[in-house]
């Protein structure tokens, strides 16, 4: 009676375009479901809660600085770093879990569901990902947006 279903995992960067339609909160409750499908079922409740507190964290530090700012006659480019940091944060850890699923989700269109459980995932190099692309578009809105105006 305790059959396990077979894994069918959905495809991670998928899950991820979904934050345009689900916010970020939604696309990284379907990551952290996707890991029950990878094989990972343990770490699939862990996923979920940081995808709701990550992100939550991230908007009401906004919510605080953008309240703090509108009182200060700070330059541009600080107001920018303020809004742009913590919603750079929050894309950057979507799309690291996302690319971090990915590695094994091309395993396991060229292989099978048999790799799956044995599969190793880097989580350094997800989160020095991450670090980067929240770093790099940061830099990227502060100095390129004030060209706009």
């Amino acid at each position: 009676m305790n059959e396990q279903k077979p894994l069918n995992p959905s495809n991670p960067y998928q899950l991820f375009s979904y934050f345009m339609f689900i916010t970020i909160f939604g696309s990284g409750i379907l990551l952290g479901i996707n890991w029950k499908r990878l094989g990972r079922p343990e770490w699939m409740w862990k996923t979920i809660l940081l995808s709701i507190f990550f992100p939550a964290v991230m908007i009401g530090i906004l919510i605080l600085l953008v309240a703090n700012t509108i009182e200060m006659d700070l330059p541009q480019r600080l107001v920018l770093l303020e809004i742009t940091l913590p919603m750079s944060i929050n894309f950057a850890y979507l799309w690291a879990l996302a690319w971090l699923q990915n590695e094994a989700f091309k395993k396991f269109k060229a292989e099978g569901t048999a790799v799956l459980p044995g599969y190793v995932y880097d989580f350094q190099k997800a989160v020095v990902y991450g670090v980067l692309l929240a770093i790099g578009m940061t830099v990227a809105m502060v100095v390129v947006l004030p060209f706009f105006n």
